[in-house]
């Protein structure tokens, strides 16, 4: 068979399936014949399905690859149709959850993204600021424009769970070809893996959000900075009109990649010319760019914060008692960090909740608390990394996922949503750095990773404890301080133990070797 006769058959079989997809997703939302529907489904199931296969060939065309892009696919297109059928049944009785809606912002951008395909105003309009549940106005439009040209009688909001399952798919090819480098060789896979099945990923894909198209041009971004066989007038274009459309659907997140960027190529640039005290030029060069996002942003970060720091108080009766008992100047410190840990694994567990919420929370936290430690033990792994220059490119991502934990965490006030949906922002780089770090401690065998992922657990069984305690009632309870105090101090224990314990092993190895050899 020819290369030609080839492409065609893989055409013609991306329309079949997208017919048959189309089909089978209009008869479980509608329970019918519904001809609009499965022609405008059918129509976006074969442009997802193009764009995944052109890519799949651009990347490499590598199996495993356009398996995972696939799966990924399905999963967040089953789950978005599941969550839309299950929510007024097993959801809470509320506007939102009976009409099928996982978030709010989702629910109140599909009313108003509808509002204004049946009106007389353009579709360009959604960018004008005048709609209150898009300030970027980019998800809006687009919503629109598929309402209006393709279901313009009946409002059918499960066209637009296809384009955000498509959206959270759509960066894997880009990061896949990104991480061709020989130091990525070996966590490419998991990287991808991370990006592709990231639990909080699905969600936002599984719902009418903007966040997944932000993930996938961030993807974009890091395939700029790293792709070795892409000539660099392309990479540079790609980039750029990346950054371009981000901006339509957040300026924000959009300016935060554009620092990214920045910083990468800095990275990149005096990794490339070998300099000397190149710790020092790249410490010159990060602190210039972070007073830059200071100076853009500082001034409504600090307004935000505060008044989210506010809303998080007067919205969480238990934060506003522990709030009540520390000093002023470290209630913003507090939220910060009981931000970081959200959502808190055990009490996404035994929250009272109904049970698809506590499905719902507990897999969400699942998935930050099986990256977390991976974050804790990345200095750990600076050691492991042979070339000099590599290891300014891992130290820079580990800022970036440290510094944007804890600004997501200053944004958001430490919300249960909002907090976990700004980190995945830069899903990207933390699949990279999670990804990374683990091949370096398996390759070398480090025993620092075990002893953080012994630390989250050890505070983990504490919290389960405490939860347990406070919502059934079925345990004694200790003071929240003094669990606080518990976990610190064996925590303490447990890393100042290691350390001592490598030293002594390294001194044992010493007297060994300087022993003089037997006659």
């Amino acid at each position: 068979m020819t290369s030609k006769s080839t492409l065609l058959f893989n055409v013609l079989g991306i329309i079949g399936l997208g017919v048959c997809l189309g089909g089978i997703t209009t008869w479980v939302m509608t329970g019918g014949l519904d001809v609009q529907g499965f022609l405008a489904s059918s129509l976006l199931f074969c442009l997802a399905g193009g764009t995944f296969y052109g890519l799949w060939r651009w990347s490499g065309r590598e199996r495993w690859l356009g398996r995972v892009i696939i799966a990924a696919f399905l999963v967040r297109l089953m789950l978005g149709v599941g969550l839309t059928l299950g929510l007024p049944h097993w959801g809470y009785d509320t506007p939102q959850q009976n009409l099928g809606y996982l978030y709010y912002d989702a629910f109140r951008r599909d009313q108003e993204a509808w509002a204004l395909a049946t009106s007389s105003e353009p579709v360009l309009s959604a960018l004008g600021g005048r709609y209150v549940s898009d300030q970027y106005g980019g998800m809006l439009a687009v919503s629109a424009l598929v309402y209006r040209y393709l279901s313009p009688e009946q409002h059918r909001p499960w066209l637009i769970l296809i384009l955000t399952a498509w959206a959270g798919v759509i960066g894997l090819p880009f990061l896949a070809r990104a991480l061709k480098r020989e130091v990525f060789q070996r966590s490419r896979h998991l990287a991808v893996m991370i990006l592709a099945f990231y639990p909080e990923a699905l969600f936002l894909a599984a719902s009418q959000m903007r966040d997944p198209f932000l993930i996938a041009f961030g993807s974009v971004i890091l395939w700029a900075l790293w792709d070795q066989e892409s000539r660099l007038q392309t990479r540079i274009g790609g980039g750029l009109l990346a950054l371009g459309v981000m901006g339509v659907f957040s300026w924000l997140a959009a300016g935060v990649w554009l620092l990214v960027l920045l910083s990468g190529g800095l990275i990149f640039y005096l990794a490339r010319l070998k300099v000397k005290r190149g710790w020092q030029w790249v410490g010159i060069g990060l602190g210039v760019l972070v007073i830059l996002g200071l100076v853009a942003f500082g001034g409504w970060l600090e307004r935000v914060a505060l008044w989210d720091a506010y809303l998080t108080q007067r919205g969480s009766g238990w934060v506003q008692k522990l709030l009540g008992e520390l000093p002023t100047f470290l209630e913003l410190p507090f939220i910060v960090a009981y931000g970081v840990f959200q959502p808190v694994l055990p009490g996404a567990i035994f929250d009272p909740s109904l049970p698809v919420w506590n499905a719902i929370s507990t897999l969400r936290a699942l998935g930050w608390y099986a990256v977390l430690p991976f974050l804790f033990y990345a200095p750990w792994a600076l050691r492991h990394v042979r070339e000099h220059s590599w290891r300014f490119v891992l130290l820079w991502l580990i800022g970036l996922a440290w510094g944007w934990t804890i600004l997501a965490s200053l944004r958001a006030g430490g919300d249960l949503w909002d907090n976990p949906r700004y980190r995945a922002m830069l899903l990207p780089t933390f699949a990279l750095t999670v990804a990374w770090v683990y091949y370096l401690a398996r390759g070398a065998r480090d025993p620092w990773l075990g002893r953080w992922l012994t630390v989250e657990g050890m505070g983990l069984i504490f919290f389960t404890e405490w939860y347990v305690s406070r919502t059934y009632r079925v345990l004694p309870r200790l003071p929240f301080w003094v669990m606080v105090g518990a976990i610190v101090s064996l925590a303490s224990l447990i890393l100042i133990g290691g350390w001592w314990w490598d030293r002594r092993q390294a001194k044992r190895v010493d007297s060994l070797e300087d022993q003089p050899p037997e006659s």
